[in-house]
C-alpha cells in the first residue's frame, strides 16, 4: 500500500487533523487493513503491529495523532499544532525566504525565535534553514544558522537532493555529514550534479544499510 502523505492548506485549522486522528482510530477499531498499514508506516512503536496489538487501551488517540502528524511531515503532534498556531508568521517567512529577502527573514526570526525549529511548510522541506537550502537560498541559510538553526544535516540533504551545490558545500563545511545513504536522494531525483558532488566529496555510494547496489536500483 502507498504511504499516506498530507500537505497543510494555506489556512490550516487544528480541527481537521483532530478529525483525521479520530477517523484513523475508528478505522482501526473496524479492522480496516489500510488503517493498520498507516500505523505501521508512521508510528515507531508499532512498526510490526498486528490488529490485536492495536486493541483499545493499547493504541490511544494520542498514538493516532502521532500518525497523522507524521503524515503531514511533522515529528510529533505538538509540532504540528505549533505550526498551525503560527501559520500567519510561517506564511510571511515562506514568502521572504522565496524572495531571498535576508532582512525580512532575520526580522521575523529574531522576533519569533521558535520558528527556527518549526517547518515552514508541511512535508520534508523542514524549518527555515532547510527550506532555504531546498530552493538554493544560501544567504538565508547563513542567516538562519547565525540565529541558532541547527538542522544542518536535513538542510544539506535537501540541498543535495535539489542540486543546490553552493548551499550543500557551505552546509558540509559547517556541520553536515556524508552519512551512509545520502546518495539515495539525488539518485531518486536523477540529479547528476548532486550525485557527482557527493562522490567527489567522498560520500559512501550505498544506501543507509550499506547496500552498494541500492543507488543503481533507485536510478533504474
Amino acid at each position: 500500500m502507498s504511504t499516506v502523505t498530507r500537505r497543510l492548506p494555506s489556512h490550516p485549522h487544528l480541527d481537521v487533523p483532530k478529525r483525521q486522528a479520530r477517523q484513523l482510530l475508528k478505522e482501526l477499531r473496524e479492522g480496516i487493513p489500510a488503517a493498520l498499514d498507516r500505523v505501521r508506516r508512521r508510528h515507531p512503536g508499532f512498526k510490526n503491529a498486528t490488529a490485536s496489538d492495536l486493541a483499545p487501551g493499547q493504541f490511544r488517540l494520542s498514538d493516532a495523532q502521532l500518525v497523522v502528524a507524521r503524515e503531514y511531515g511533522f515529528s510529533h503532534w505538538a509540532e504540528l499544532k505549533e505550526r498551525i498556531d503560527t501559520n500567519p508568521l510561517a506564511v510571511l517567512l515562506d514568502t521572504a525566504i522565496r524572495a531571498g529577502d535576508r532582512e525580512a527573514v532575520a526580522r521575523v526570526l529574531q522576533s519569533n525565535p521558535q520558528l527556527l525549529h518549526i517547518a515552514v511548510r508541511s512535508g520534508n522541506w523542514g524549518s527555515p534553514m532547510s527550506h532555504a537550502a531546498n530552493i538554493g537560498q544560501l544567504e538565508i541559510v547563513k542567516v538562519a544558522a547565525q540565529l541558532g538553526a541547527r538542522d544542518f544535516q536535513h538542510a544539506f540533504n535537501r540541498a543535495v537532493l535539489k542540486g543546490h551545490l553552493q548551499c550543500a558545500r557551505w552546509l558540509l563545511e559547517h556541520g553536515a555529514k556524508l552519512a551512509p545513504g545520502i546518495v539515495m536522494g539525488p539518485c531518486e531525483t536523477l540529479n547528476s550534479a548532486g550525485l557527482r558532488f557527493l562522490d567527489e566529496a567522498g560520500a559512501p555510494l550505498s544506501d543507509a544499510k550499506g547496500n552498494p547496489l541500492a543507488p543503481l536500483e533507485q536510478v533504474l
